[in-house]
């Protein structure tokens, strides 16, 4: 159990000095599955560290979702304008 929670330590201080630093969407999925299978090993006090990784996979999937959608409806708003 030392292991895993000197782990659990090593990630949160790891995530403080990423912050500011490029991650993949592919990247947050594999620590989702990491994170997922030390939660199955070790119990759910490791459940916050899932959280986190999962809004934050969540928060940027909306993001692309909306700003796509945007654009579809940019796209043909101006396709109905040269038609006036």
């Amino acid at each position: 159990m030392v292991r895993v929670g000197r782990w659990f330590g090593i990630a949160k201080s790891f995530t403080k000095k990423v912050q500011n630093l490029p991650v993949s969407d592919l990247e947050i999925e594999k620590a989702l599955a990491i994170a997922a299978k030390v939660i199955r090993l070790y119990g759910y006090e490791y459940w916050p560290l899932f959280e986190k990784l999962e809004s934050e996979l969540e928060i940027r999937q909306d993001q692309k979702r909306r700003v796509s959608a945007r654009l579809l409806r940019n796209k043909s708003d101006r396709h109905d304008h040269t038609q006036i």
